[in-house]
């Protein structure tokens, strides 16, 4: 997917992951701004992958980013136009490959393998948050 993406000159994978938490985390937060912790946070990455990954959609006018001017560390990011659209079409364009790829499947088949993909979810997501709580019990 990631290569199908590049192909069409889009950003890859992980930067549309971070284009999608920025937008879902202003339609979501009620006004509170999004910050680069949030999303590191949400993605579940470090926020220096996240910060080098910014600087790259900064770079491309992609993502607006400054700095909250009541507590200066605290990093702010927004969607530019550009970064909304890219976005969009992104997963336009991942949404038409995964189609193409489910297409030779039966109905049935398909509907098992996106229920079993999201147990597999479900369980990855389960097991991430076990190890933030060890990790959080063990530096105590």
């Amino acid at each position: 997917m990631d290569a199908c993406l590049r192909s069409k000159g889009f950003s890859g994978i992980s930067q549309l992951k971070i284009l999608t938490a920025i937008d879902r985390t202003h339609l979501c937060s009620h006004g509170k701004d999004c910050t680069q912790s949030l999303i590191a946070h949400a993605l579940g990455v470090s926020e220096a992958a996240i910060s080098r990954q910014i600087l790259n959609l900064e770079r491309d006018k992609l993502v607006l980013r400054g700095h909250d001017p009541s507590e200066k560390r605290r990093v702010l990011l927004k969607l530019t136009v550009k970064g909304k659209k890219s976005m969009l079409k992104s997963l336009n364009i991942l949404d038409k490959e995964l189609n193409r790829v489910l297409k030779p499947l039966s109905k049935t088949t398909e509907i098992q393998l996106v229920a079993n993909l999201k147990k597999v979810l479900e369980a990855l997501s389960k097991n991430t948050h076990h190890y933030e709580i060890n990790s959080i019990n063990n530096k105590k």
